[in-house]
């Protein structure tokens, strides 16, 4: 099942689609995220993605969860705001939808992508409610089991909504030990959709790496700047990181070339040579 995104195919052959996730480390400053917009398109990502929720909703009565984060909640207009400026810069506006209600918001400003994360995998209400919208949805795999996984992407099958997957570790910060990036090639097996590598690390290493392992996606925290302490800071890359991380995964998906068993061009002369001796 393939997905099309603003004229970007993910998946199959294509390059890696890089997505800078903006989380929360804007912590609700409507400027800065606009800035982190600009400087994720220069930087060369594909997409820039935020987090769509209801504190009240979504935290309930966690004081220390609700005064780190209601800061950081965005409503409709300032949403609006955030994917013009995207278009603005020729990069790909989304959000976590973590809610129903979220999921109506931003399907009716127009998004052309959902994420649904690794702690509603099994939210079967919002899941069959992100798949009712047809839109693509990118799901990350943290957490769940084969069989929930399963359970998952059943709800998208059934509603014939184009779906991809997010191999994670839900560890803050992960320890690149534990990256398991064999996974990818796990669902890769089982799935036969876009596999990508959602990362926690602290650093750009594991990431890069992931293509070697099949990653047709890669997701990536993004700050302006790790100065400013946002939630997510430490997992996460400056702009400068992000496009060294991006010219990574370019340099390896050359190495990796196309799998074709054939002669390569920069063999002819070797080749020449091969068969001046057969002559002979």
């Amino acid at each position: 099942m393939n997905i099309n995104i603003e004229g970007r195919s993910l998946g199959r052959e294509n390059p890696a689609y890089i997505i800078a996730e903006a989380g929360l480390n804007h912590g609700g400053d409507l400027e800065l995220a606009k800035k982190m917009i600009i400087a994720a398109a220069v930087s060369g990502a594909d997409a820039i993605k935020f987090q769509a929720f209801d504190t009240d909703q979504r935290f309930g009565d966690d004081t220390e969860t609700l005064s780190l984060v209601r800061p950081a909640e965005f409503h409709e207009q300032q949403f609006k705001e955030l994917m013009n400026t995207a278009k603005e810069n020729n990069i790909t506006f989304f959000s976590t939808a973590f809610d129903n209600d979220r999921v109506d918001m931003l399907y009716d400003m127009g998004v052309q992508l959902f994420k649904v994360a690794s702690c509603d995998v099994q939210n079967e209400k919002l899941l069959k409610k992100v798949a009712s919208t047809q839109i693509p949805v990118i799901l990350s795999t943290g957490t769940a089991n084969v069989e929930e996984i399963i359970a998952a992407t059943n709800i998208f099958e059934k509603n014939k909504s184009p779906y991809a997957l997010l191999h994670c570790v839900s560890s803050y910060p992960l320890n690149p030990e534990n990256a398991n990036l064999k996974a990818i090639k796990s669902l890769k097996g089982r799935f036969d959709v876009a596999i990508g590598y959602s990362d926690h690390t602290t650093g750009i290493e594991v990431p890069i790496s992931s293509i070697y392992s099949g990653a047709q996606i890669i997701e990536k925290h993004f700050t302006l700047a790790k100065e400013l302490r946002g939630i997510d800071w430490e997992i996460s890359a400056s702009p400068s990181e992000l496009t060294i991380m991006i010219e990574g995964v370019r340099r390896a998906e050359q190495i990796l070339g196309s799998g074709s068993l054939e002669s390569s061009a920069c063999e002819e002369e070797e080749l020449q040579y091969r068969n001046l001796l057969r002559d002979n």
